[in-house]
């Protein structure tokens, strides 16, 4: 089981930089007021990260119940209710799930012919603390939900996802379409 557990890490830091780094080129590179359908394939693109996103996080749930209770997949039901209810992890887990909800709403405003700066925001405010979510439930919130080592490790994914993330979003979403 230590390939699912390593693959669900993997999975959520992919999903994660495929939504900041969409969101990085959907605010800052391309205008919003770009002529053509340019914004609106970005935004496309932003909700297609965050399906991965959404997978990936439910992934990275059913894994760390896996390995908080040492159950396999047959006894989930059992014990996710006890992790999400009862654990640090869950409380944790459950503002990712709020700031997924929030994720899916900006990008359901975002579908329109022109976003609004507020969307972009509550997008970027939602994926702060879907990163957050990963860095205080890892080992660097061993020492507490609000250590240094969380905020160092949340600035450190935050960095690697602009910089991998909009390096993917680039290639594969807008330089196609500027040819």
């Amino acid at each position: 089981m230590a390939w699912f557990f390593a693959f669900a890490t993997w999975f959520d830091v992919f999903a994660i930089s495929g939504c900041v780094g969409v969101l990085m080129c959907a605010a800052w590179v391309v205008p919003r007021h770009a002529p053509g359908r340019l914004n609106r394939f970005l935004w496309s693109g932003f909700g297609a990260s965050v399906a991965l996103l959404t997978v990936a996080s439910a992934v990275l749930l059913v894994s760390r119940t896996m390995e908080f209770s040492g159950a396999s997949f047959p006894s989930l039901g059992t014990y996710l209710p006890l992790v999400i209810g009862r654990t640090h992890y869950g409380l944790v887990w459950r503002w990712r799930m709020g700031a997924m909800g929030l994720l899916w709403l900006a990008w359901a405003a975002g579908r329109r012919e022109t976003r609004s700066l507020g969307t972009e925001l509550s997008a970027g405010v939602a994926l702060l603390v879907v990163v957050y979510s990963r860095s205080a439930t890892g080992h660097a919130g061993d020492h507490g939900p609000f250590a240094v080592g969380v905020w160092v490790d949340m600035v450190h994914v935050l960095g690697s996802a602009v910089w991998v993330g909009t390096l993917f979003a680039m290639s594969l979403l807008v330089f196609p379409r500027l040819l």
